[in-house]
């Protein structure tokens, strides 16, 4: 077990005493107080585990990991090890480890979107080391409901337009042969779409991803609401690109 310093023991016993004024009434029995040291020992004890994680970037480390069964503990490892890790190598990596990571990836998807993944593609890094890693990464998910849970992540905010990194993964699932349509994407991808208009509106690349979903749209029969037609409508509209006749006549 971690040891734990004298500071840490003192200001643990300070913040569980009740202030009273007779010490006779305090009892060193209490199990609530035994519990909770236990907790707090415990918690230290990974927070030790994850800083010499941070401190020693090796395969042993990553391959750790996939031993774990609490969620909230392989999170902080992805966020902790993962995600500034790459950064700081600029996603240069070995085969080796890029192993790990994608056999991490599918076996905890959740916790690597939403602590890697998500935020490596928030962050705006425009390299295309980047771009590249996270497009073999995507291509790797054995499951397409996470292929399709990870768009739908993407497109979740409506207030903030697509960057070119999220445009990417977009359309390398709009690409994909075993694509489909989810019903939360199709449900929310209108509004993320027309929020993305107003900034792309001569920017060919964005066309070419609307012009890839109104094509699965009819591929695949999709009913789309009145509501949402006139929401591509007016993304239509507003694009100066060569393609804006074509994805008016697909819309029409």
């Amino acid at each position: 077990m971690a040891t734990i310093s004298k500071e840490s023991l003192a200001q643990f016993w300070l913040n569980t005493f009740p202030i009273s004024y007779n010490y006779a009434d305090i009892s060193f029995s209490n199990t609530t107080i035994v519990q909770n040291l236990l907790e707090f020992i415990s918690e230290k004890n990974e927070e030790k585990k994850i800083f010499d994680i941070i401190n020693e970037r090796t395969i042993e480390n990553l391959s750790s990991i996939l031993n774990e069964s609490d969620s909230n503990i392989i999170s902080k490892r992805f966020h902790s090890l993962i995600y500034p890790w790459l950064i700081d190598v600029s996603f240069n990596i070995s085969n080796d480890i890029f192993s790990i990571i994608i056999e991490l990836m599918n076996k905890y998807s959740e916790e690597f979107f939403l602590n890697c993944c998500i935020p490596w593609l928030n962050n705006n890094i425009s390299t295309d080391n980047m771009n590249l890693f996270i497009s073999n990464l995507f291509t790797q998910l054995t499951n397409l409901s996470d292929r399709c849970k990870l768009c739908t992540y993407l497109c979740q905010n409506s207030t903030c337009p697509f960057n070119d990194n999220e445009l990417c993964i977009i359309s390398k699932w709009f690409d994909s042969k075993e694509f489909y349509f989810s019903n939360d994407l199709l449900n929310i991808l209108p509004e993320k779409i027309a929020i993305s208009a107003k900034i792309y509106s001569d920017n060919l690349s964005f066309a070419k991803v609307l012009h890839k979903i109104l094509i699965k749209c009819l591929e695949n029969n999709h009913i789309i609401t009145n509501e949402q037609r006139l929401i591509f409508k007016q993304a239509i509209t507003i694009n100066t690109t060569i393609l804006s006749d074509i994805l008016m006549d697909l819309l029409d």
